[in-house]
């Protein structure tokens, strides 16, 4: 009414309402307790099977999810990072540089990230144990706050040159420009 939501989210919206009155995954009977339920990786399989029999995700939802599901099946056969039984608890456990090794060998198994990104994040990991990341971040999500202050642009610029992610002249253009541009 609003217009807070496309009206597709709220079709969405009232059609998982509707079909949660028979009880949805687990016998989840509202969108919080569907989504305990579901985000234990053990149950990606039975969730994504509703949602896709209702239609209630789309192509990339879709394409995103059966990355998980390969993370379902691996966790049958192998053990998760630091055992995380969620994908949150795997983003928590995964986030510290101490584990990024076991982290990225586990992606790459269960082919969740792009090959060029846990090769990014290989070149990182030594860079977040040695205390060499512009401003000492600890996080790639702290070194992109970090850097999007223009004042610490000739920090970033020559750590993206040391890092092998940005050459000698766009490490330049990056420095001039304040990281802008």
């Amino acid at each position: 009414q609003y217009q807070l939501i496309s009206s597709a989210e709220a079709g969405r919206a009232k059609k998982f309402a509707s079909l949660l009155t028979a009880g949805g995954p687990g016998g989840c009977k509202d969108e919080k307790s569907c989504r305990a339920y579901c985000v234990d990786i053990t149950h990606t399989e039975e969730c994504t099977t509703f949602a896709e029999r209702h239609e209630l995700i789309n192509a990339d939802e879709t394409a995103r999810i059966k990355k998980i599901r390969n993370l379902t099946t691996l966790r049958k056969s192998e053990k998760t990072p630091g055992d995380c039984f969620s994908l949150t608890n795997c983003q928590t456990y995964c986030s510290d540089p101490a584990h990024a090794n076991e982290c990225l060998e586990f992606a790459e198994k269960a082919d969740y990230l792009p090959l060029e990104e846990i090769a990014r994040a290989r070149k990182l990991v030594p860079l977040f144990r040695k205390g060499e990341t512009p401003g000492k971040c600890s996080s790639p999500q702290e070194c992109r706050k970090y850097c999007s202050d223009p004042t610490h642009a000739q920090e970033c610029g020559e750590f993206a040159v040391k890092a092998g992610f940005i050459d000698q002249e766009q490490g330049e253009f990056y420095r001039r420009t304040g990281g802008k541009g």
